[in-house]
């Protein structure tokens, strides 16, 4: 007997993602996100992001998940095409993995960036106002559009940009119509 033979792609894919959240999220060498990220929940959350975003570990799922029997009964194709299709997805995930154009820095790093010159040595005035509206206008390009709420985690950002999507997708649509 193997391992593959008493152990299912389910189990496989539940301990992947066990032990992934343990390595990054307990035995870490970020001293400062050990600190800074204590109750499980936060943890949990910066698992969650870090997987979607910079480790595409939902690829890697995907990829896991193609080849189980469920999957296989449930697309009636022959398992040795889903297990084909399978690698072609994880090979694909890792190349889109290893070329990221964005950076990703600890909580270390980005601790001691922030602190490399404290906020009351900068010297405040309408440049530098300006500067910073330009970097929220491009990072969130509806926070001066809200009224009652600043993050994104609202109904008011919700409501919002979904009125900003239809409007920008309105006129798509007429001109199609013409």
């Amino acid at each position: 007997m193997t391992f593959q033979e008493n152990i299912s792609d389910w189990q496989v894919l539940l301990l992947l993602c066990i032990v992934l959240f343990l390595m990054q999220e307990y035995f870490t060498s970020d001293k400062m996100k050990l600190a800074i990220l204590k109750k499980i929940h936060y943890k949990l959350a910066h698992y969650i992001y870090k997987g979607i975003f910079q480790y595409k570990l939902w690829g890697v799922i995907f990829a896991i998940c193609v080849k189980t029997d469920y999957f296989v009964e449930m697309t009636k194709v022959n398992s040795s095409v889903l297990k084909v299709v399978s690698v072609i997805i994880f090979v694909g995930t890792y190349v889109w993995l290893f070329n990221v154009h964005e950076e990703f820095h600890t909580f270390t790093h980005m601790f001691e960036k922030v602190w490399e010159t404290p906020y009351y040595m900068i010297q405040y005035d309408y440049a530098l106002k300006e500067r910073l509206n330009i970097i929220v206008r491009w990072e969130d390009k509806l926070y001066f559009r809200r009224e009652k709420s600043y993050s994104s985690f609202s109904l008011e950002f919700i409501k919002v940009w979904m009125k900003d999507y239809k409007s920008k997708h309105a006129g798509n649509r007429k001109k199609n119509y013409n």
